[in-house]
């Protein structure tokens, strides 16, 4: 009985694998389709055991310290180090504990058969499709090699496409067995011809291929047209990678392949999500949908194989604009991941990690929350107060003795009124009794702010309007300069685009400028404000990593550790403010539940009490 509901549950499940370049998503989805059954075995037959020996020990051992304790009548060194001591052994005990849960749980679990889906593969599987019928007349110079090694035969390529048209129109009930067997000789077809060109192309090229491919598919459809642009009309395209792995999924599951006896999928591991609107593809139709984030130190990535900085760096999104959303953004969806793992070990850490949350995957509630992942879960709760249009963030500071001295979010002072509640259109109102800017130049930015505006109901972030505002007064008077416009014969055109240029890739999006403080600022001043308990010597836990004006007051108040998630872009305060001075300022990757599926993961369908009431029955 104890099982029941959780096999329901369990009737269908999709893991998806985000991460960084060479941070070891190909190792857990190998875990998950390759091993895990094995795996399980191995822990419950051989682990176990061993556990439950060592829970003996830590029993004898703790009772020991008990007498001897209670031995000691007076307060001395020796009973407080004795008491010390047993605390320090009951916690190792409590973590024993905990894994003897989880293995407990997964040994009921010893059947899985995950069908593994590549994202890649489905890129490849768009820019098969479309080379064998490229209608472009001026095919990209990268995509010839790609195009001369594709070998299909011309009537089984026309069968696949019927049967995508039947799995896109829902049809599935009308493929024939021999179809069925054709397209998956097909996808199968894929993955040897991606191992062909890789034989053929460098690593680093082929990967920025691909890079390539990816934000040509999901700016305008198709993978090979590197011309079209990305149309609000059509944005469907967004999701055209994540809607070809979804078709897959119904591929595999479709009744008609148990019909002809044919081998179906229940669970499914889909690698690697690069794009955060193709995770929220997925995390919209599926609620048995769990994004796993794997991360691991640049330090660690840049030894393993595969790893290339210039890669790396656009995989992750970095310095991408606001209006490129169907680039490659893996730091969002790290963001936007369930449950988040370092891959800072060894191998076999990382599978009884992915072990652990794949407990928590078959039976919610078998294990409680970790501190780290409870604190971080109240921080998250809190960066939902904030108003800032750019990015919701919010902070907990944990004292020495492991409660809560303080706690923020990124939002503009009391009895301020914030940027995402202010509208372009409020500028035009006479009474408003906020100022906007310094009076001497007030009329001249709300004119700057109302001229960039597309509709008037839309909010501004103050700190990059002003931000901007100010470097264009400065590019206009560099630009103005007649002796310069003469020297180079300017024309009144060159010079508006000169200026556009300058300023779009010069202006600074100056922090000091920002209207808000920021969660962790907050927190530290939260706590002064209530005076009581310091922060000397706590721990922060931040959605995001601190920015640079943040970094220098963590380090002043004697913080020793920083918890974070997202990291912070184009951040200098790991390599400069957490290393420069007298103490080190600990630094360390949220790892476990995030509060995406906090609840859901670690509230129980029904109490545990009850289940053992069914079971006695």
């Amino acid at each position: 009985m104890a099982n029941v509901l959780h096999e329901i549950k369990r009737g269908f499940l999709i893991i998806g694998l985000t991460g960084p370049l060479s941070s070891g998503c190909s190792t857990a989805a190998d875990f998950f389709t390759e091993e895990i059954n094995d795996y399980i075995e191995k822990r419950h037959s051989k682990v176990l055991p061993k556990f439950e020996e060592k829970i003996s020990k830590f029993f004898k051992k703790i009772k020991e310290l008990k007498i001897k304790n209670n031995d000691i009548k007076t307060l001395d060194l020796k009973k407080i180090t004795l008491e010390s001591s047993i605390k320090k052994e009951t916690k190792k005990l409590k973590e024993y504990m905990q894994m003897r849960e989880t293995i407990s749980v997964i040994s009921d679990y010893k059947n899985n058969d995950f069908k593994h889906i590549s994202m890649t593969d489905m890129l490849l599987k768009l820019t098969i499709e479309n080379l064998n019928e490229s209608k472009i007349k001026n095919l990209h110079q990268d995509l010839i090699l790609l195009k001369n090694e594709i070998s299909i035969d011309s009537s089984k390529f026309k069968k696949v496409k019927e049967v995508n048209k039947l799995i896109k129109d829902r049809e599935l009930y009308t493929i024939s067995k021999a179809d069925i067997a054709i397209y998956e000789e097909f996808l199968s077809y894929i993955q040897e011809y991606y191992h062909k060109i890789k034989s053929i192309v460098q690593d680093n090229v082929l990967g920025k291929i691909l890079q390539d491919l990816g934000d040509n598919a999901r700016r305008c459809g198709n993978p090979i047209d590197y011309e079209t642009k990305f149309d609000k009309t059509k944005a469907g395209t967004l999701f055209i990678l994540a809607k070809e792995a979804n078709n897959i999924i119904k591929f595999y599951r479709t009744r008609k392949r148990e019909q002809y006896k044919i081998k179906t999928y229940k669970e499914f591991v889909i690698e690697a999500f690069r794009n955060p609107y193709e995770a929220e593809y997925f995390r919209n139709r599926y609620y048995e949908f769990f994004l796993f984030s794997i991360n691991s130190q640049l330090k660690n990535r840049a030894k393993r194989a595969n790893w290339n900085q210039d890669r790396d760096s656009r995989d992750q999104g970095h310095k991408i604009k606001s209006n490129e959303f169907y680039k490659q953004n893996v730091s969002k969806c790290v963001f936007l991941s369930d449950i988040s793992i370092n891959n800072d070990d060894n191998t076999r850490i990382l599978k009884r990690k992915l072990s652990r949350y794949f407990s928590l995957l078959c039976q919610p509630g078998c294990i409680t929350p970790s501190s780290d992942e409870m604190f971080m879960h109240q921080a998250y709760t809190l960066s939902l107060k904030s108003n800032c249009i750019s990015r919701q963030v919010g902070a907990i500071i944990i004292g020495p003795e492991g409660y809560i001295v303080g706690a923020g979010w990124n939002d503009v002072g009391s009895g301020q009124i914030p940027c995402g509640l202010r509208r372009v259109g409020d500028l035009d109102c006479s009474e408003n009794p906020f100022p906007i800017a310094p009076t001497k130049e007030a009329q001249n930015f709300v004119s700057f702010i109302q001229l960039n505006a597309t509709n008037p109901t839309h909010n501004f972030c103050y700190k990059d309007s002003y931000s901007m505002f100010t470097t264009t007064k400065k590019t206009d008077n560099l630009t103005s300069l007649s002796e310069w416009e003469s020297k180079h014969e300017i024309s009144p055109e060159a010079h508006t685009e000169l200026s556009s240029l300058i300023t779009s890739n010069l202006s600074p999006k100056r922090l000091e400028y920002c209207r808000a403080l920021h969660a962790e600022e907050n927190a530290i001043l939260q706590n002064a404000i209530l005076g009581g308990v310091g922060i000397k010597g706590g721990t922060i836990f931040s959605t995001t990593f601190p920015c640079e004006l943040c970094a220098k007051k963590i380090y002043q108040s004697g913080i020793k550790k920083v918890v974070y998630t997202e990291p912070y872009p184009e951040s200098i305060s790991e390599d400069v403010f957490f290393k420069d001075g007298s103490h080190i300022v600990q630094l360390e990757q949220f790892e476990g539940v995030k509060s995406h599926s906090y609840y859901r993961l670690y509230k129980a369908t029904v109490d545990r009490k009850e289940f053992q009431y069914q079971e006695s029955i």
